[in-house]
């Protein structure tokens, strides 16, 4: 249950930076500080093959995202501590990094050291940050709720052009899917 709740929480995460990503416009592609846009993470290229990756543990996933753990991951970033490190896979290339934070002092800590690396972003909601590029995009979120038995703060770092390229297909399953229900009616 506990595993369900934080999927929950991860979810939410994606969701609300998702809604602002879907709002980008091309005025906000500057949000990195010059030469600091990664194309990647940790090494890793973005599209880079599932299957050409070693100490990779199968974490979670549907039949489109595989997400696993490296294993021998390093569960820092600067002077943060993190939870976990999820690698998503979308049609066995890499697309996409969530990082998770075990409470808000790393979290504020994984701040830090983002805005060090990448400059300070747009930070025009509260708790929540965003770098912006041509090849990446970051998402930095903060949630605490009630229902949740801990604090959850975490990021997103992905491909801008696979994400993108995902989200098409995905509105066109749906689409395509409430067609279908539509003449079963």
């Amino acid at each position: 249950m506990r595993n369900f709740r934080v999927f929950l929480v991860i979810a939410g995460i994606f969701c609300v930076c998702a809604t602002y990503s879907f709002a980008q416009t091309s005025d906000q592609q500057t949000a990195f500080k010059p030469g600091s846009e990664p194309d990647g993470f940790r090494g890793i290229k973005w599209g880079t093959t599932l299957s050409s990756l070693s100490g990779m543990e199968p974490f979670y996933g549907n039949d489109d995202i595989k997400v696993y753990l490296k294993k021998g991951d390093a569960l820092k970033w600067g002077s943060a501590k993190l939870e976990r490190i999820q690698y998503h896979f979308w049609k066995g290339r890499l697309m996409l990094v969530l990082i998770l934070t075990p409470d808000y002092d790393n979290y504020k800590a994984l701040d830090k050291a983002l805005i060090e690396q990448f400059g300070p972003g747009d930070r025009s909601k509260d708790e929540i940050a965003y770098w912006v590029g041509n090849q990446t995009t970051v998402e930095f979120a903060f949630q605490k709720k009630e229902s949740y038995d801990k604090e959850i703060g975490g990021m997103q770092i992905y491909s801008t052009k696979i994400v993108k390229q995902w989200k098409v297909e995905l509105m066109e399953k749906i689409q395509k899917a409430e067609e279908q229900r539509k003449q079963k009616q």
